[in-house]
């Protein structure tokens, strides 16, 4: 696979759409070969052998991104809630990879300690790293991610996420 996947090869991997896709590409992801292997990814270290995908994301301007008109209009940041959603993106994607193309998605079940340290502004671009963790059981999978700005995180989360075969509903 060639990296970086273009917003085209998102829009295949999960199915939010405008104006509520929060990825512009995912960059790199490390060890797929190590998940394909063994998808409950009880066998990965969490020290050393994580599974992680990097994904990126320009926040424009008020225009473009609309929410920023008035979240908050003296000092547009973008939403905690939209930086966690960014992450649960990214981890999508990353299930959609392993998976391969097509019938199963990954809705959000559960966040746990999100944390915002810095702001996210106009003209940002938004990296989110984000880390299969080990304790991963089918159909539920863990996540750790978090988001930075010139190498400084702005926020983290850990989330889970559960695969859904679309094909049965």
């Amino acid at each position: 696979m060639q990296y970086p996947l273009d917003l085209e090869y998102v829009k295949k991997l999960i199915p939010h759409r405008e104006p509520f896709i929060f990825i512009d590409e995912i960059s790199f992801m490390h060890d797929r070969e190590t998940v394909m292997s063994s998808l409950d990814l009880s066998n990965l270290n969490p020290k050393e052998d994580w599974t992680y995908v990097i994904s990126a994301k320009r926040y424009y301007d008020t225009e473009k991104d609309t929410f920023l008109k008035g979240h908050f209009p003296e000092f547009a940041i973008v939403p905690g809630v939209i930086l966690v959603e960014s992450i649960a993106q990214t981890a999508a994607c990353m299930m959609g990879i392993i998976q391969g193309i097509g019938g199963i998605k990954s809705p959000l079940v559960k966040i746990n300690n999100a944390k915002f340290k810095n702001p996210v502004r106009p003209g940002d671009t938004a990296i989110m790293t984000v880390y299969a963790m080990s304790n991963s059981r089918k159909p539920m999978f863990n996540f750790y991610g978090n988001v930075s700005v010139n190498g400084k995180v702005c926020a983290e989360a850990e989330i889970t996420a559960m695969a859904i075969d679309i094909g049965k509903y």
